[in-house]
Formats: structure tokens, C-alpha cells, sequence
């Protein structure tokens, strides 16, 4: 029997079932906590979260979730062809909806998303600095009513306050 006994569903959206419901119909051998991980990563999603956390699905709904131990959902999910398992850096399979990845389930777009996003950091990160910084006389030449027009709106609300203080 399942781990998974008192409603799986309840608290989920037509959305997270529906997710679970192509996959089970494209192959209706698909173990029932791979669907629930599913739809429980799609909700996680919808309320805000990058991914499912295996330790803690319980946060995802008001009256909890009915799930297996942590450790068994994971190997149950890396034996699954919808879970991909890619190395940190690397891209997820386009062929597969679901990215494991340490005790996060993810749906992967938003994996990608994360990948992608960490990568032009690192990027940003580790880029040089210019060695000096552009010289007043450089911003001037580029911006010549900059000066002015920052004194200028300067003064406006200074001008103001006493016109209306009198």
C-alpha cells in the first residue's frame, strides 16, 4: 500500500492534478508518489517556491501532506523517467518534466531559471573590475548638463518650502 492513503489531492489546484494526470496518462505505469511529488512541486511553484522540499512537504498545505520518508520519495523519484538528475552546472533534459536535485524537486523550467540565473552571478562575480574608475572630467564630456540640471533640482524644493512657509 502506498504512503500516500488519506487524499493526496486535497489543497492541490485543477493545475497540479493535471500536471500528474498527463503524465500517469502517458505512461500509466508511473509510481503514485512520483505524481504526488508532481503535483506537490507545481503547487510549490504556484505559492512561490522554486521547488518541492522533500524534508518538508508539509509546509506546502494547511492540513499537511501524506507523503513517504524523505530519503524512499528520492529514490523513488530518481527511478522515475520523468526525474532528471543533472550535475549542478549542466542543463536538465528537455524530455523530462522533473529536476531532482539534492532534496529539491524541481519543475524544470524554474530549474533552468535557477541554473541560468546563478550562472550570469557567478559570471558578474568573478568579472574584473575596471581599473580606475571613469575621471570627472570624462563625465562631464558625456554629460554636460548633468551638473546643472542636479543643482537646479536641488534648489527647486528648497525654494519651495520657504514659499510656502511664510
Amino acid at each position: 500500500m502506498s504512503a500516500m492513503t488519506s487524499t493526496p489531492d486535497a489543497g492541490l489546484r485543477p493545475l497540479d492534478r493535471a500536471l500528474a494526470d498527463v503524465l500517469a496518462r502517458l505512461d500509466p505505469a508511473t509510481d503514485p508518489a512520483v505524481l504526488h511529488a508532481a503535483q506537490l512541486a507545481s503547487l510549490a511553484v504556484g505559492l512561490g517556491h522554486a521547488a518541492l522540499d522533500l524534508q518538508r512537504p508539509h509546509l506546502l498545505l494547511e492540513d499537511g501532506v501524506d507523503a513517504p520518508p524523505a530519503e524512499a520519495w528520492r529514490e523513488r523519484l530518481q527511478a522515475s523517467r520523468w526525474v532528471s538528475k543533472p550535475a549542478a552546472d549542466a542543463a536538465a533534459p528537455g524530455d523530462r518534466p522533473l529536476v531532482l536535485e539534492g532534496g529539491l524537486l524541481y519543475l524544470r523550467r524554474y530549474r533552468e531559471y535557477e541554473r541560468r540565473l546563478a550562472a550570469g552571478l557567478r559570471r558578474v562575480a568573478t568579472a574584473a573590475l575596471p581599473a580606475a574608475m571613469p575621471s570627472p572630467d570624462l563625465f562631464a564630456q558625456l554629460f554636460p548638463d548633468a551638473g546643472s540640471a542636479a543643482v537646479a533640482t536641488r534648489r527647486r524644493p528648497a525654494a519651495s518650502r520657504r514659499s510656502y512657509s511664510r
